[in-house]
């Protein structure tokens, strides 16, 4: 599938740009492979990629100058070209915007991608040029050969497909925007004119200090783009005729891709003929012209263009005559800041009659054009301001966890994960962000990367290949996870700016993993104080003491169980040994594991069948157990308690205790010391067993008269059920979205 996708963006390429372009793009994906192998590059991410149509001489205006736009109000952005985008680039933006983009094989895979992930997929517009009903009416549509109008209306409809898969619109005039609204496809759309970038204010700077025009000549220049803008040359043509019968210091630049007409022979010796230029040498062509002209028939097609030739113009002090239509009528105040004329010849000739004859209206109209498009096109100040609105409007709201283990399976990464899938399936954007080294030897890393498919985890100090990236996403929510993660999130400087926050999810005492004499507790200590850092937290008893010892207000949300990974087994006790697990890691002292083998191995062994289940530890010698199961994925964590009926649980401090209302949830029993980690749901006689911290002997009582009265077990079994249920993540969701707001 991979190669059958490479083969048709070759062919797309070679289609399109010709084979020598084939094999320079080859030669850089070689070469970047090569040099990734032996020095691995780091990934970039942003705000919002821009992805264009592989033609400079289209994709200045409407890509790089939104770029320019955009940095200037302290976004991060990217740009690539229609042939370099892959599925893969899904991941690391925030939002997605096309411009005139075919529909090539591989964007399949990125829509579904960005769609899976709530990104924003925006289109971008400045020319009519997405459905064939508009096209068809182009005179230079009209001339193509058969085999050409197959071609051309081939990528119209490959361009309309990208369209109809974007939900948002950025176009440049009033035209184009109401015509993007009649596509049903479209939420809302934004428009952004066409701004000037900083080279083009500096060498429209320079143009104006270096050229010097000739005294004796009034110089009307027209320029054209391309072969589309012969028809509208044609219809003022006879207008500048007579103009240069009336007055022979009348000349006529042609500039671009135009031919003079043939009623112009009379006047060859004034015409100007000026090849097409790069866009830094344009305005010292136009700063020649002493009046710039712009018509443009009167067509639907046209009303939707832009007005870039007069804001060039305007940037030179040099001014401008154009059709009264579309954009220029919209943006030019007649006599001041330009002069608008109807498509007549009469009024053509009128209207460049006027600038000729009437210097001081020529100077005006050059002075308030420049001033008005500095002040009002420039890709910095207002309109930047604005196009970063919209976009943020449109782009959901961006969470990112940090400190995540995602090939951890313990409790409160589990409840991260989760966490993160309700906030994704609400709408947002979520990220992951770990901060740690992992290596080979992490046993969990192996069996849980997955997740890295699942989830958009950005390693930010990892080593190994393909992992770093450069983080520059603006996030709304930032929460650290962990007590290491809170001085990443602390630091980071890309928040969104007005309504960024940081927060720290607080799942227990981490202080407790470490000995008293360790100075890492002041470290741990020193989090929960840190101000800057808002405190929301899964467990009651947290909430408590987060408040009491540190004097700090946390947000508080029920945690939650997947129950479909946890289904009720109705037990039938009888004519079989009793099974009973033993969960935890024994290397911690707080889980109490030994207390818990204590307990199982004073019961008999012709009646019980021990199991071990532990993530990061394994069994002693003195322990009796029939089963172990170790480095599991969390999917099949409730398989094993489904197939055994009671759980010891000892621990004196949990955050939130998940082991008791897993097996409860499965339709087993929990026999379990009570602490703040299970507080919030275990009652003891109800839906589990209760025992004192070291009561051995009143542990292994407790389990041997549950399994010989079928009714305590019954009533234990079903009530723990009820306690799972009201835990189901479906029912706490809410809780949890909140928590984040």
């Amino acid at each position: 599938m991979i190669l059958v996708r490479k083969f048709k963006v070759a062919a797309y390429i070679v289609r399109n740009s010709g084979f020598r372009e084939l094999l320079t793009q080859s030669k850089m994906v070689v070469v970047k492979a090569f040099a990734n192998k032996f020095n691995p590059t780091v990934k970039d991410t942003g705000d919002i990629l821009f992805i264009s149509v592989s033609e400079p001489l289209l994709d200045r205006y409407r890509t790089d100058h939104m770029v320019e736009e955009l940095k200037s109000v302290g976004m991060s952005v990217g740009k690539i070209f229609d042939y370099q985008l892959t599925p893969e680039y899904a991941k690391y933006y925030n939002s997605f915007v096309f411009y005139r983009c075919p529909w090539m094989p591989q964007f399949e895979g990125f829509f579904k991608e960005a769609r899976r992930r709530n990104k924003a997929l925006i289109y971008t517009l400045d020319d009519l040029v997405i459905d064939n009903r508009y096209t068809d009416k182009l005179p230079t549509v009209k001339n193509l050969s058969k085999e050409d109008l197959k071609l051309y209306n081939e990528g119209v409809v490959r361009q309309k497909k990208v369209m109809k898969n974007c939900d948002y619109f950025i176009v440049t005039t009033d035209q184009l925007a109401e015509e993007l609204s009649r596509y049903d496809n479209f939420k809302e759309g934004f428009i952004n004119r066409n701004a000037v970038s900083n080279e083009m204010v500096h060498y429209s700077n320079m143009a104006i200090k270096e050229t010097v025009r000739e005294a004796d000549k009034i110089v009307v220049g027209y320029f054209s783009g391309t072969s589309t803008h012969n028809e509208d040359f044609q219809m003022i043509a006879p207008a500048l005729v007579k103009l240069m019968d009336d007055n022979p210091r009348v000349y006529v630049k042609l500039a671009g891709r135009v031919d003079a007409p043939e009623e112009f022979k009379n006047h060859k010796d004034r015409i100007i003929y000026t090849p097409y230029v790069d866009w830094r040498e344009l305005p010292f062509e136009m700063r020649k012209c002493d009046i710039i002209l712009a018509p443009l028939t009167d067509s639907l097609c046209n009303r939707a263009k832009s007005e870039n030739k007069w804001t060039e113009a305007s940037l030179i002090a040099t001014a401008t005559v154009a059709s009264d239509i579309g954009a220029f009528h919209k943006v030019i105040e007649n006599n001041r800041t330009g002069v608008l004329v109807n498509n007549t010849t009469k009024d053509w000739y009128d209207g460049i009659k006027r600038l000729i004859d009437n210097d001081g209206l020529r100077l005006g109209v050059s002075i308030n054009s420049r001033d008005f498009v500095l002040r009002n096109y420039r890709t910095i100040g207002r309109n930047a301001i604005e196009l970063k609105a919209f976009i943020d409007k449109v782009t959901p709201e961006v969470i990112a966890f940090s400190g995540v283990n995602f090939g951890d399976v313990s409790g409160g990464n589990i409840v991260i994960k989760k966490h993160m899938d309700i906030l994704r399936a609400d709408g947002k954007i979520v990220y992951g962000v770990e901060n740690m080294e992992y290596r080979k030897k992490d046993k969990w890393v192996k069996g849980n990367q997955r997740d890295d498919k699942k989830y958009d985890i950005f390693r930010i100090n990892s080593k190994r290949s393909g992992d770093l990236v450069n983080l520059k996403i603006s996030f709304n929510k930032f929460i650290a996870t962990y007590w290491q993660s809170v001085d990443t999130v602390d630091k980071y400087q890309y928040m969104k700016s007005g309504f960024g926050k940081k927060l720290y999810l607080v799942q227990g005492m981490e202080s407790e993993f470490f000995k008293e004499t360790d100075p890492l507790r002041l470290a741990i200590y020193a989090t929960y104080t840190n101000s800057r850092l808002q405190i929301v937290t899964i467990s009651k008893w947290c909430q408590f003491w987060l408040k009491d010892e540190f004097g700090r207000e946390a947000m508080y949300a029920p945690n939650g169980i997947t129950l479909d990974n946890f289904k009720f087994k109705n037990r039938k006790l009888q004519n079989r040994k009793i099974r009973v697990l033993v969960e935890g890691n024994n290397k911690s002292e707080n889980k109490r594991v030994d207390e818990s083998f204590e307990i199982a191995n004073k019961l008999d062994r012709n009646r019980f069948e021990i199991s071990y289940l532990s993530y990061n530890s394994k069994p002693k010698k003195w322990y009796k157990i029939d089963n172990f199961y170790n480095n599991i994925t969390s999917e099949k964590v409730g398989e094993v308690y489904r197939e055994n009926d009671i759980l010891i649980k000892s621990s004196v401090l949990e955050s939130f205790s998940y082991p008791p209302i897993e097996m409860m949830a499965t339709g087993g029993v929990a026999v379990v010391v009570k602490n703040e980690g299970n507080s919030e749901y275990i009652r003891d006689g109800e839906n589990a067993l209760c025992y004192e911290p070291g009561d051995v002997s009143g542990a292994v009582e407790k389990i041997e008269t549950l399994v010989s009265d079928k009714k305590q077990f019954t009533k234990l079994a079903k009530n723990g059920r009820s306690t799972a249920e009201s835990r189901d993540w479906n029912i706490v969701r809410g809780d949890i979205v909140n928590l984040y707001k």
